[in-house]
Formats: C-alpha cells, sequence, structure tokens
C-alpha cells in the first residue's frame, strides 16, 4: 500500500487505556529505536564483529489536533482518559498498529478553535519483563553478588602485582572514597570508614593477596549503591568514581592496571545498577527521569566496552598480552540488560508530564489549585514553585504564554 492510499484509507485512532477512542487530525513525525549489542574485536582480523539483539521500545513523537465548536471539549476529555494508566492503543496510517504508553503529554490552547496536543509515546510489550515474578530488586542485588565474585576471581587469577601498583590502587582509593563524602550521614560514615580502613589494610598487602585487596575494594565501591539517598545523587556520584577509575586507566596502560580497570569498573556499572533498583519513595516520580538514568547506564556501559576494546593486546606479545574476561563481560551484559529492561517497565507506572502554556496572566497559587491542588500547609506550592522555577517577579504573577509544567 503506497503511503497516499495509507493516508488516505487509514484513519489515525488513539484507544486510552479506559477503552475511549479518539480521531483526532494528525501530523507525521519520526520514529527513534535503540538496539541492544555487543561489539566484539578480533586477533588478526580487521573491523569488529556486531552482535546485536533485540531492540528496545520504540519511541515516538506524537502532534495532532482536536478541532471544531467543541474542540476544548473533546480535549478535555481525552486528557481524562489519557489519565488511566493502562496501555493505549494506537492505529497509525504510517506506523502500523502500536500498543505502549505515553510519557509526556503537552497540551496548546493558543488557536482558539483548535487544541494541539504533543505526545511522547513509548511502544510497550504486554508482560512485565524480564522478571515478572521475582521482585526486580532481589534480582539485580543477586546478579550484582555474582559480578563481584567472578570480576574479583579473574583478577586475581590474571595480576603479577608489584610494588608499583600498590600505589595507583591506593591512589584510586583515595580519589574515589573522595567522591563519596557528600553521600555521608550518621547512619552510615561509620560502616564506610570500616569499609575503608579495611581497604587500605588489604591493598597495602596487594603482593601477597590481591583477591582479598579487590574484593575489599569491590565493597567499598558497592556500599554507597545502598545508602537511603536518592537515586539521582547515588547514580552521579557513582558516575564520578567510575571517572577517577578510567584516569587510572588513562594514566598508567600496564597489564595490571587494565586488568584493574575491568573488575572495578565492571563492579561501579553494577553499583549503578543496584543503586536504580533500590529506589526511595520520592524517586522516579515521572518517567522523564526513569529514561534519563537509563540513559546514563546504556552510556557508561558503551563507554566501558569501547576502553576494554581500545585496550586489547595481542597475545603475540607476550609481555604486554590482554583481552577482556568474557565470563566478567558475559555476566555484566546480562545486569546490565535486566536493569534497563526493568526500568523501561517500571517508567510505566510513573507519573506522565503535562506542559501547559499560559492562557492569561495568574499567579502561583491559581495555578497550583487548578493542576495539582493545594493543601493546609502549603507544600504543593512549594513543589509547584520549584518545578516551574517561579521566583522574584513571577511569584506575583505569570504571565500570559508562560510554559507551566505538571505530573499527574
Amino acid at each position: 500500500m503506497s503511503w497516499k492510499e495509507r493516508t488516505e484509507n487509514i484513519q489515525f485512532t488513539i484507544k486510552t487505556g479506559d477503552g475511549k477512542v479518539f480521531t483526532p487530525l494528525w501530523k507525521n513525525g519520526v520514529k527513534n529505536k535503540i538496539y541492544n549489542f555487543s561489539k566484539y574485536e578480533f586477533i588478526n582480523s580487521v573491523g569488529s564483529f556486531i552482535d546485536r539483539k533485540k531492540p528496545q521500545s520504540s519511541k515516538y513523537p506524537l502532534k495532532f489536533w482536536f478541532q471544531g465548536d467543541d474542540n476544548i471539549e473533546q480535549a478535555n476529555a481525552f486528557e481524562a482518559s489519557a489519565d488511566d494508566p493502562r496501555l493505549w492503543e494506537i492505529k497509525h496510517p504510517i506506523y502500523g498498529n502500536i500498543k505502549g504508553q505515553p510519557v509526556s503529554l503537552n497540551r496548546n490552547d493558543t488557536s482558539y478553535n483548535a487544541t494541539e496536543v504533543t505526545v511522547i509515546f513509548w511502544e510497550s510489550i504486554v508482560r512485565d519483563y524480564p522478571n515478572p515474578i521475582a521482585s526486580i530488586e532481589d534480582v539485580i542485588i543477586t546478579k550484582v553478588s555474582e559480578l563481584q565474585d567472578v570480576s574479583a576471581e579473574s583478577y586475581d587469577s590474571n595480576v603479577s602485582p608489584a610494588s608499583e601498583d600498590i600505589q595507583i590502587l591506593q591512589d584510586n582509593l583515595t580519589q574515589i572514597t573522595g567522591v563519596f563524602d557528600k553521600l555521608f550521614d550518621n547512619d552510615t560514615f561509620s560502616d564506610y570508614q570500616t569499609l575503608k580502613s579495611k581497604a587500605e589494610s588489604d591493598v597495602n598487602n596487594l603482593i601477597s593477596s590481591p583477591l582479598n585487596a579487590v574484593t575489599s575494594l569491590h565493597s567499598l565501591l558497592l556500599s554507597p549503591s545502598l545508602f537511603v539517598k536518592s537515586v539521582r545523587s547515588r547514580v552521579n556520584a557513582l558516575e564520578e568514581a567510575f571517572n577517577k577509575v578510567v584516569d587510572t586507566l588513562n594514566s598508567d596502560n600496564s597489564v595490571n592496571t587494565k586488568l584493574y580497570f575491568e573488575s572495578e569498573s565492571a563492579v561501579c556499572i553494577a553499583a549503578i545498577c543496584q543503586a536504580t533498583s533500590t529506589p526511595l519513595d520520592s524517586d522516579y516520580i515521572t518517567r522523564n527521569e526513569i529514561e534519563e538514568i537509563n540513559t546514563i547506564i546504556i552510556d557508561i556501559y558503551d563507554q566501558y566496552l569501547q576502553l576494554l576494546d581500545d585496550s586489547q593486546v595481542d597475545i603475540s606479545n607476550v609481555l604486554n598480552a590482554y583481552h577482556a574476561d568474557s565470563v566478567v563481560q558475559q555476566q555484566l551484559y546480562s545486569l546490565v540488560a535486566e536493569t534497563t529492561g526493568n526500568l523501561f517497565a517500571l517508567a510505566f507506572q510513573a507519573k506522565q508530564e503535562r506542559t501547559i502554556e499560559v492562557e492569561k496572566n495568574t499567579n502561583l497559587i491559581l495555578l497550583t489549585h487548578k493542576y495539582i491542588g493545594l493543601d493546609a500547609d502549603d507544600v504543593r506550592i512549594e513543589e509547584f514553585r520549584q518545578l516551574n522555577n517561579i521566583k522574584n517577579d513571577e511569584l506575583f504573577i505569570v504571565k500570559k504564554g508562560r510554559i507551566i509544567k505538571y505530573f499527574v
């Protein structure tokens, strides 16, 4: 069927979670899809082998209009139905039949007889994945523990530590612990200092027991992932710690440092996965927040794989030969896939982001009352103010045309 036949014969239709059907005017857009993949390099072979797995969810920016004398009523009915958390079913002239969830919804009423709606729509599988029965948190924590074990064993089996390696690990230990200072509180400081002291002692004995040294470093690195802090603060600190380990690799290109980077960075990525799977009640308020965290995990993992590829040395170079441990890499890939897959599922349980353009001059109190409701302690007013960065003169008057964000 040609594009002309499709647009003439297939009507753009949205069936929301409550079963109601809407057929607004629509404008063609774009489709975005990311594939899960692994990249491999082989000795004496030019180029790379890309092992492509199943794709992630497709994302569709949709733009459509309700028009006519009753456009406001149509848009109000659609917005009410959009609040239902169940899957949408969309019949699209270009993309066919797709099921999924809206991530955000923007409504524009500046044209009197036409209401423009923009939706970021994620395609979704019908059932939860990968583990609908087991607790997401329990599965990821188990995988993190397994990865920690194989990473330590791999380092111990392959490293031949020298006295200069002690100083490298000590310096990196100091840098990493400095990153976590801002996460401490009275409940975590004592336990963390105990782990730090043990790691310092075990690193001093690296030559006699590399297994104890790297195991202690791993335990130290993992502990902040379970601090009672926001997911974003933990992930940001662990991302900074990852960069400190990368600095070690950049400053020393020996085989021992490469082995340390592979092991320590793998556990750092595991710590990020563990942090994302143990959110506070105040975390993951919106689906956009979950997508941002998911992007951080994928970007760091991609950077890690690229650095491992760049570090490889042919086995014929006996003194400097290095290749990443396949068991460690398989375990890490499984953990990252488990985490990112479940974060996409978790995203559909979070709130939808809404944005509107203020139609006439108003104020903070009226806007808060209209979109999220007031409370006795004015907590919601403060939340709404911070969310929209309302300050100074806007505290008294929010002018026509101002873009306002809220969640439902």
